[in-house]
């Protein structure tokens, strides 16, 4: 977990480098939908994800879906993320190597400056998924995890448990990069923060279950 050797973009708050041994788990295979959200599919663009939506909002949508459907569903831990995002490619920059293609994700620019993205969500199944089956996990939205921010990776959770202790508990970590964002921030090992009463229009959440 963390940032690679080989990637130029990398930074301290992406390090050190350590392993983590994770306990089986799932993860929903793409981004809760605004339908989803509402319970209603008539509602406006059903199929892109929910965004502008809080911490609070978030934990309360999974509390109530749990109740209905007898599961304790949560958000990914942040280990737990970057494990489904990499599926298996432990040493690239981007799961797929040391790049990333306009076909591959929802971005705006590249590197370059050019606009390649529509600046826009897309609904799930417009870019391929990954290794392990499951779409956007670069680009289209960032997502909320279960961890507080901590600046770096020094005496991090070996274990995938959300870290909890210390840090800045009104900052959650954000992961995946999104539709306004350049490549780098799309990068496997991209971590970031967000308070946890953003209501952001480029962060949404996909659910987790411990197995």
């Amino acid at each position: 977990m963390g940032g690679v050797p080989d990637d130029k973009f990398v930074s301290s708050v992406e390090l050190p480098r350590h392993e983590v041994r994770l306990e089986s788990f799932a993860l929903g295979i793409a981004p809760i939908t605004r339908g989803e959200w509402h319970g209603d599919s008539s509602v406006k663009n059903p199929s892109l994800p929910v965004t502008a939506v809080s911490m609070a909002e978030v934990e309360n949508f999974l509390r109530k879906l749990g109740m209905r459907h007898g599961k304790p569903y949560r958000l990914p831990s942040e280990a737990e993320w970057e494990y489904a995002c990499r599926s298996g490619s432990v040493g690239t920059v981007f799961p797929n190597g040391g790049s990333l293609a306009a076909a591959d994700a929802n971005f705006l620019y590249d590197e370059s400056g050019v606009q390649v993205g529509s600046g826009a969500p897309t609904p799930p199944g417009r870019f391929p998924a990954n290794g392990h089956g499951l779409f956007d996990m670069l680009g289209n939205v960032c997502e909320w995890t279960a961890d507080t921010w901590h600046p770096n990776f020094v005496a991090a959770p070996t274990d995938g448990s959300p870290w909890l202790d210390g840090g800045t508990p009104s900052r959650r970590v954000i992961r995946g990069g999104a539709w306004d964002h350049l490549p780098r921030v799309l990068r496997a090992s991209w971590r970031d923060w967000a308070p946890e009463n953003a209501r952001w229009d480029n962060l949404g959440f996909r659910i987790a279950l411990s197995l």
